[in-house]
């Protein structure tokens, strides 16, 4: 299991096919999203609108937080996505 910390109090939690975004305050998750495949990585957008996730699949789904859903998928890449280097840690 891996963590991501941001800007408080948002964190992203990932292991396996499940990640999550924990709200620090009320120390749990306030969202749970699956996926088919393994997840490898999370990053948040620089206006922490989406989230981008990749995984065993070589692809990289971008997730819009306000609509709960994948809005768009990166497809085509020759290895499993292991970071994700369009957020600023």
């Amino acid at each position: 299991m891996q963590y991501l910390f941001f800007e408080e109090p948002l964190i992203a939690r990932f292991a396996l096919r499940v990640w999550q975004l924990w709200d620090v305050r009320v120390r749990g998750a306030q969202r749970t999203y699956e996926s088919q495949y393994q997840v490898t990585s999370v990053a948040f957008a620089d206006d922490h609108s989406q989230i981008y996730s990749g995984g065993i699949d070589n692809s990289i789904k971008v997730w819009d937080l306000r609509m709960d859903k994948v809005v768009f998928e990166l497809e085509g890449h020759s290895d499993t996505i292991t970071g994700n280097p369009c957020c600023r840690l």
